[in-house]
């Protein structure tokens, strides 16, 4: 895909959530997306190789946003080529007599490059029973024996990254990854369905990754009963099952080992998952009562989860009954609560609701959510990440979540020791336009049933859902991507005291900017912290949360 300006941030969205991820068919994703001039700082593990260019001087597509991206890019393995070019402005197009002149050709070798690793993925996996007979020759002659086990030189001993399991059929394995950067780079891929092929028959059976990951500068031919090997020509992992060779076929990465019988494979030629067994510590303790927001018992001194709508009566207008759409959320996923407790001898100054971002596709909560909710927290308030419904379900719909929210914790603000007064609400880029579209429409006591005429109320209904502030982190009052300036419309909605934290690297600042000063020309109450040389995304990083402690603690003293 080829794109430039708002042409770009598609082929990038694209490349990113693929046709499906906007309604489209379940499309193969691009080979490769070359973008020109685009301030888009969204990206994921699944993005494919990327070429990018930009001139240093765009006033409207900062080229370090381009650069920071592409480096992330570049982080998770990805394939990635960038050029800046001194003096040159927005839409320079073919660069025909500038600086950039030259850049299609060598976008087109970047894209041909991309041709070629493909090529050779599809012959590999496709070899024909000729070449195979000759492969199957050369390991011989590397030392192959089926007959029982051979001396072979192990591995180095390594300090274990995480624990895994590998679900082949009805067997599931124990192992680990071992902690360096290439075994680092293959967890972020987790979770993992892959079909198997095999590199070595009697050996080692294989899976492909979806793209390269960091390879270590120093690979080995020892092995042990168990290996899981990165290939990175592949890419792929191979898992030794057998050892009866001297060493392995070609040089390779060790990244973990599997524990148990892993002579299963032998006879095992269908599709493995892969998953990290996650720490039992990080699971929320299970609700007391019931577990949801009407029915659940409170405890302000654990991280609980609570559903935010009974099974069955969740107010919607969407019909979600199958993912044909590649949608982030299945269809029976239910919109909870999680709590972050105040730390015990901290005083408690009152309560925020925290909403992710990730243009209603996904939710960034492990950068968005659940570090922002432990840092406040630990800042004396009772802290909520909301997940709240995604795509396909609207905007309304999710709004109706969050106000949701805000009831449950106002009905138990004694059990949280709060003043039901002081809640705040908060959002990070489509989380922030998310509590914003709350706010404007959905606070107060307006019933669900307004938006769906089959939702049967319940008691907190009758809560309020008004909040006393709003935080918007790089996010405006507004819809995706467009910030409304329309004053009027702000000032009908009565919004609260709002703070506006955004980065001047951000390519909606100008947006942030606008929309910041039509909502204090509507009468809102409006503090502005701009952190300087920062991008999208930034999450808790920018020491920005100190200012906005600062900002909730005036607006709560003020009531």
């Amino acid at each position: 895909l080829w794109g430039g300006s708002a042409g770009g941030r598609m082929a990038a969205y694209l490349g990113t959530y693929g046709p499906a991820g906007f309604g489209g068919d379940d499309l193969p994703r691009p080979g490769a997306a070359v973008i020109q001039y685009t301030g888009h700082s969204e990206y994921s593990r699944n993005d494919p190789p990327t070429y990018s260019c930009v001139g240093e001087s765009d006033g409207i597509a900062s080229w370090r946003v381009m650069e920071q991206r592409l480096a992330q890019l570049s982080a998770l393995g990805i394939d990635t080529e960038f050029h800046h070019y001194p003096g040159l402005g927005h839409g320079f197009g073919l660069g025909t007599g500038t600086t950039a002149e030259g850049w299609l050709e060598d976008a087109v070798a970047f894209w041909e490059k991309q041709m070629e690793v493909s090529q050779e993925m599809m012959v590999r996996k496709h070899l024909p029973l000729a070449l195979c007979a000759a492969l199957l020759t050369a390991l011989a002659a590397c030392g192959g024996n089926s007959s029982g086990p051979v001396a072979h030189k192990t591995p180095e001993p390594q300090e274990t990254l995480t624990e895994i399991t590998l679900t082949a059929g009805e067997t599931v394995l124990s192992g680990v990854l071992f902690d360096n950067e290439t075994a680092r780079a293959f967890a972020e891929l987790l979770p993992l369905d892959a079909p198997l092929w095999d590199p070595a028959p009697g050996y080692a059976r294989a899976f492909d990754l979806p793209r390269r990951i960091t390879d270590a500068p120093v690979r080995t031919r020892a092995y042990e009963l168990g290996s899981l090997a990165y290939w990175d020509e592949g890419p792929s992992i191979a898992i030794i099952y057998n050892d009866n060779r001297e060493e392995t076929v070609v040089p390779v990465t060790a990244i973990g080992r599997l524990d148990g019988d892993v002579s299963i494979f032998f006879g095992y030629d269908q599709p493995v998952h892969i998953e990290e067994v996650k720490a039992e510590e990080e699971a929320p303790p299970p609700a007391g009562g019931g577990d949801t927001v009407l029915t659940a018992l409170p405890d302000p001194r654990i991280r609980q989860t609570f559903y935010l709508w009974e099974e069955g009566n969740a107010p919607a207008v969407t019909e979600y009954t199958v993912n044909s759409g590649g949608y982030f959320d299945e269809p029976d996923f239910r919109p909870t609560i999680t709590s972050f407790p105040v730390p015990e001898e901290t005083s408690v100054k009152g309560a925020v609701l925290v909403c992710a971002g990730g243009a209603f596709q996904f939710r960034s909560d492990e950068n968005e959510g659940t570090p922002v909710a432990e840092a406040l927290a630990k800042l004396g308030y009772q802290a909520f990440v909301v997940d709240y419904r995604l795509r396909p379900y609207t905007q309304q719909e999710g709004a109706l979540d969050l106000a949701r929210a805000v009831r449950f914790v106002r009905k138990n603000a004694d059990l949280y020791g709060i003043d039901p007064k002081d809640i705040a609400v908060m959002g990070f880029s489509a989380g922030g336009i998310l509590a914003g579209e709350m706010l404007l429409h959905w606070d107060g006591t307006v019933s669900p049933a307004a938006l769906d005429s089959s939702y049967l109320p319940d008691e907190l209904d009758a809560v309020s859902a008004d909040a006393a502030a709003d935080g918007m982190i790089y996010s405006f009052y507004g819809r995706l991507s467009v910030g409304t300036t329309d004053v009027e419309f702000l000032r009908s909605g009565e919004l609260p005291p709002t703070f506006y934290c955004y980065g001047t690297e951000d390519p909606f600042y100008r947006q942030f900017l606008a929309n910041a000063s039509a909502a204090e020309e509507a009468g809102v109450m409006v503090q502005r912290l701009q952190l300087d040389g920062m991008p999208h995304g930034f999450g808790s990083r920018g020491d920005w949360l100190e200012e906005y402690d600062r900002f909730l603690t005036d607006v709560f003293s003020e009531k």
